[in-house]
């Protein structure tokens, strides 16, 4: 699966234009987090240890648009903690939807999400304005899901948010795996066939030394040359 036809068009015609002007170093994509608090408490992610001041900490939309005007990227992606928290998230994207690029296009606007609520709201992000979703998902063995995520059936519920995704049109549909040895990394030739049977694009993050540098060592990193080796295995 290639990039979409309407993404490249926002993100070529934004570099023609900034190439045109002179520009060698410009902005191509804005981050969003609009709250930074998360409905799971995975296994190795350092967020769940943060004050409720923090997490509770959430992007007004005036502040979001502001920022879409002061950054002038093509493409927006919203990510978290877990954005479909947020109240109101429908709307955001709504307004964010009504912002056009420097060529007049709208704008290309994702979000990245756990899934857990994304059966309920892909249609309303997509009536929105929403142009893409990515899942991300550390396991796609529904036990062994439920222990990295410590919720119960959360494997089905992420599923069907996945098909409530493709139903909306927010294709291809992406999953984000961070894979560690000796926590999931069982898991490849897994996702390989589940790329396969759900029609996804499923993309192996390495795992960085960032605000969960507490349990990083260089043994916990799978290399792409080991995922390559071990799904010609499988």
């Amino acid at each position: 699966m290639g990039i979409p036809l309407l993404q490249k068009l926002i993100v070529g015609s934004y570099v023609v234009r900034q190439r045109l002007a002179g520009r060698k170093r410009y902005p191509l994509v804005l981050m969003l987090e609009p709250l930074f608090r998360c409905n799971l408490a995975c296994a190795g992610c350092g967020k769940i240890d943060y004050p409720d001041e923090i997490l509770n900490q959430r992007i007004s939309v005036e502040d979001a648009l502001g920022a879409v005007d002061e950054c002038g990227a093509p493409v927006v992606s919203i990510a978290g903690g877990e954005p479909l928290l947020r109240r109101g998230l429908v709307e955001m994207v709504c307004e964010l939807g009504r912002k056009r690029t420097l060529a007049g296009r709208p704008l290309d606007i994702a979000i990245t999400t756990n899934g857990h609520l994304l059966a309920e709201l892909a249609q309303p992000l997509a009536d929105a304005g929403l142009s893409r979703v990515t899942v991300s998902m550390d396991a796609v063995e529904p036990q062994h899901f439920a222990r990295i995520t410590r919720v119960p059936n959360g494997y089905e519920r992420v599923l069907a948010g996945i098909h409530a995704a493709q139903r909306a049109g927010l294709n291809p549909v992406k999953v984000n795996c961070v894979l560690l040895r000796g926590f999931n990394d069982d898991q490849i030739v897994g996702f390989g066939k589940f790329a396969r049977e759900e029609g996804v694009v499923v993309r192996f993050i390495e795992f960085m030394p960032l605000e969960e540098d507490r349990v990083w060592t260089p043994h916990t990193v799978v290399t792409l040359e080991e995922v390559v080796k071990i799904n010609i295995r499988g």
